[in-house]
């Protein structure tokens, strides 16, 4: 049993930016829409690039403010006005503030909060104050959610241990990562460079924001091993961040200048996967890892950290995809070696995308909020 169409769904995020969460929940905010729902996108802050994905049909709030009690104060006035039956958030503030928010309205609302990110993992890198901080958030707030979600069941699992909450109530449900945009996007070239176009030797490719999380020092690594043997390897990375400065100095200093290609982000990163020869995921820790099912959908090679958590689910333990131990360079080096002469086949790799249909996950988000 599903909901009835003609009711609110409300997506509770900071912004709109290029990561994982925004996009996601882009996805299915349009989804919904098709299906013939009320659509709002609250905001903390109404930026990002996603923004002009949005249809005009998806009405667009703005809360501008970042911390949890007024932010809470400002959800609950949006919530009295504007009644949607269903709130689905994301990231330990705004999953906050929804739930205090809904307790200021007397709970007229169902909420559904989601959880993206291994919080152990996240957390073990922040100041002491804010480790205790988020803690707190997540085992004071958390319980009280009408609907737990997280996206593998590794993160699930995390959650349980960090909040208390009894593994049972925490549903897992993956990310809508895969539609039917994507092979038409990924065919699309009319913006990739003229030396990529031209490239004869094997091309790797990796995504994501220049940080710490995302360990592209070990890819950079494990890339030169690589380099010292075959020459004509290329790498791309596409992603921004604080991360940046560092990444370069390594490329200088190791003279991989003309290896190695660092780009902005882009929202049709589908055409250049599609051109690699091979996608690497090289993180310390993942919530799930949307990545390496767009390069599944574009029929593309995986090798991936067998970081906590996701990609070992999405890969089904190394049947469509490589996985090799976190921050080991020689091992990485070795297994993209080996996945370059051992490839699996491509629709396999496709057909496994296509199990994260955002209709196929849309539909089991409606599962849950209406039961």
């Amino acid at each position: 049993m599903t909901v009835s169409e003609g009711k609110k769904i409300a997506f509770f995020i900071p912004t709109l930016n290029g990561g994982g969460v925004e996009r996601m929940f882009t996805n299915l905010a349009i989804q919904y829409l098709k299906w013939g729902y009320s659509v709002d996108m609250v905001l903390c802050k109404k930026e990002g690039v996603y923004l002009n994905d949005l249809p005009n049909e998806i009405k667009c709030f703005e809360l501008k403010s970042f911390h949890v009690i007024p932010l809470a104060i400002k959800f609950s006035k949006y919530l009295k006005i504007n009644k949607p039956d269903f709130v689905i958030s994301a990231l330990e503030y705004n999953n906050a503030a929804a739930i205090l928010a809904n307790k200021l309205m007397r709970k007229r609302t169902r909420i559904l909060v989601s959880v993206r990110c291994n919080i152990s993992g996240m957390i073990d890198r922040l100041p002491l104050l804010n480790k205790i901080y988020i803690k707190y958030l997540v085992r004071f707030f958390y319980p009280k959610a009408d609907v737990i979600l997280a996206i593998s069941r590794g993160v699930a699992t995390d959650l349980a241990a960090l909040s208390k909450i009894p593994l049972a109530r925490i549903n897992v449900v993956y990310n809508p990562a895969f539609n039917e945009n994507m092979a038409a996007l990924a065919e699309d070239r009319s913006e990739l460079p003229d030396w990529l176009l031209s490239q004869k030797g094997p091309v790797l490719c990796a995504i994501g924001r220049l940080i710490e999380q995302k360990d592209f020092i070990m890819l950079l690594n494990a890339f030169r091993l690589l380099y010292l043997t075959n020459s004509s390897f290329r790498l791309i990375i596409l992603g921004e961040g604080p991360e940046n400065e560092n990444l370069h100095h390594f490329i200088d200093s190791n003279r991989l200048g003309e290896a190695v290609r660092i780009l902005p982000f882009t929202k049709n990163p589908f055409v250049y996967i599609k051109k690699s020869d091979l996608f690497v995921l090289s993180s310390k820790y993942e919530g799930f890892g949307n990545v390496i099912v767009e390069a599944l959908a574009c029929g593309v090679q995986v090798v991936s950290t067998d970081c906590p958590s996701g990609p070992a689910e999405i890969l089904q333990d190394g049947k469509v995809g490589f996985l090799t131990p976190v921050g080991d360079s020689v091992a990485m080096a070795n297994t993209i070696h080996y996945a370059l002469n051992h490839p699996i086949e491509k629709e396999k790799l496709i057909q496994r995308a296509k199990d994260f249909d955002v209709k196929i996950i849309a539909r089991k988000y409606l599962d849950l909020l209406e039961n």
